[in-house]
């Protein structure tokens, strides 16, 4: 029987920009106003465009790298946001350098693998994470990625 640990990426092995964060990551991009100010009046409008039912993080949208970003778009156009904002928010989402390994990421595969476990990252994903992976030295150290962008589902899936 083979043993295996399965991680999460966001969340689990790299940490997460804040709202606050990605708005204000996006707007210092684009050469904006990055006050408290209108990194809040930004947040308060793709709030309010995502709704209640959560739009950016509906059924199937990491399952398709491309309804993830019409799915994006859509919810920065109906918050009135321009195009070259919306552009830098989504590419700020989907630049896994915002998104950082935890400190005891290394220490902890490796500590899996030395007791002969199979590394896995299982994550909801549009984008491709393994050069995060490989920039940080830890490629060598999974065994198996299952991505939905590729696998073209989302978790949680009954199936």
């Amino acid at each position: 029987m083979t043993k295996a640990v399965l991680f999460d990426w966001r969340g689990t092995l790299v940490t997460t920009l804040t709202e606050r964060e990605w708005v204000e990551q996006a707007l210092r991009a684009v050469g904006r106003d990055a006050s408290p100010g209108s990194i809040g009046r930004t947040v308060s409008a793709i709030a309010v465009a995502n709704g209640e039912e959560d739009r950016l993080d509906g059924p199937g949208v990491d399952s398709d790298a491309s309804l993830h970003r019409k799915t994006y778009m859509g919810v920065f156009a109906d918050a009135g946001l321009d195009a070259a904002l919306a552009e830098s928010l989504y590419a700020v989402e989907s630049d896994p350098r915002h998104n950082p390994f935890a400190l005891d990421v290394p220490e902890t595969l490796e500590a899996v693998r030395e007791r002969g476990a199979k590394v896995a990252v299982v994550s909801d994903v549009h984008f491709d994470v393994r050069p995060a992976f490989d920039a940080a030295g830890l490629g060598d150290l999974v065994d198996v990625f299952t991505l939905s962008f590729e696998q073209g589902v989302q978790k949680p899936n009954p199936l």
